[in-house]
């Protein structure tokens, strides 16, 4: 195992302390007709939905911001875990006996990645704190890559228990969607619309429990598509409340499981309205549904404590 003082105690490393991870800055929208219309009828409400659903989701803390000739690591903390939703409870699928997901991460630019001569998955020292390093055209790419990582290992884990849906976007095309399995992205933040913009802003006129038709559209994996419908989860109007549902699927599968897919947004779009509030006094709300907002909070418990942490890197550095 590498030590860090060893990698950069030479190149007088300039340390920041991360106090916040920073505020949401809503991201502009990008519009495009990228995607297909692929569904005929307008899609059926139905009085049925699922029974129980599993939510995956992930938090990050960044530590420290280490800059080395111009150029930043991040030393993270991520933690990812499973919550059910079942009768109206949640329960997380963890606990302080058995915890959640935990990886310390030292995220570091491809030129300071060359530098050290590290590769992805090497293990850095920062006192007795263990990092695993990721490696991106940034850190902060880095670090997104690998909780995407993350995430599907524990969507892969809870595969076949229930209905499986990761907070954000399907990022990997395996493991693809099955019925009544998923696993199903639930975006919050979009910044890709995939159809104009006038047909966008159209889905901000329906009313709770109403969605859009579904869209198809490439994935730069050739094999995959992903499939995707605007769900209003809130009678507010205008895009107050809407979020995207989506899956991915092999394009050789999409006509054999078309109707499956259908069929699970339509129980999705029961339930989901049902998990959230229009209650503008609650940060990020009502996008940020009730059993996600609850397994944020639970996750954070296993958060290291930031001055342990700050120590750990001035003990190593020396500093």
């Amino acid at each position: 195992m590498l030590d860090l003082s060893s990698l950069v105690s030479t190149l007088n490393p300039r340390i920041l302390q991360v106090q916040d991870e920073g505020s949401f800055l809503p991201q502009n929208i990008t519009y495009s007709g990228d995607g297909k219309f692929v569904e005929d009828d307008i899609p059926e409400i139905m009085n049925q939905e699922y029974e129980s659903v599993i939510f995956v989701d992930s938090r990050r803390r960044t530590f420290e911001a280490i800059s080395i000739e111009g150029f930043v690591m991040l030393f993270s903390q991520i933690v990812t875990g499973a919550l059910i939703y079942s009768d109206g409870l949640c329960q997380p699928l963890f606990s302080p006996v058995k915890s959640p997901e935990s990886k310390f991460v030292l995220a570091i630019p491809e030129v300071l990645a060359n530098l050290f001569h590290l590769l992805d998955g090497d293990i850095v020292a920062i006192d007795e704190i263990p990092a695993i390093v990721a490696i991106g055209s940034t850190a902060e790419r880095a670090l997104d890559s690998f909780m995407q990582k993350m995430e599907k290992q524990v969507v892969e884990k809870y595969l076949g228990k229930s209905v499986v849906i990761k907070d954000g976007a399907i990022d990997f095309v395996t493991p693809a969607f099955q019925p009544n399995i998923g696993p199903v992205g639930l975006v919050k933040n979009i910044e890709r619309a995939y159809v104009e913009l006038e047909t966008f802003l159209s889905f901000g006129r329906m009313k709770a429990g109403e969605r859009s038709k579904c869209i198809r559209a490439k994935l730069s994996t050739h094999d995959y598509e992903r499939v995707m419908t605007y769900l209003k989860i809130t009678d507010s109007p205008g895009l107050n409340g809407l979020v995207r549902l989506e899956v991915v699927v092999n394009k050789d599968d999409f006509e054999a499981l078309k109707k499956e897919i259908f069929r699970c947004f339509n129980l999705l779009a029961k339930i989901i309205p049902k998990l959230t509030a229009d209650a503008p006094f609650l940060p990020r709300m009502p996008e940020n549904i009730f059993p996600v907002s609850y397994l944020e909070k639970c996750l954070e418990k296993f958060f290291y404590d930031r001055n342990y942490v700050h120590w750990s890197v001035i003990k190593t550095l020396k500093l």
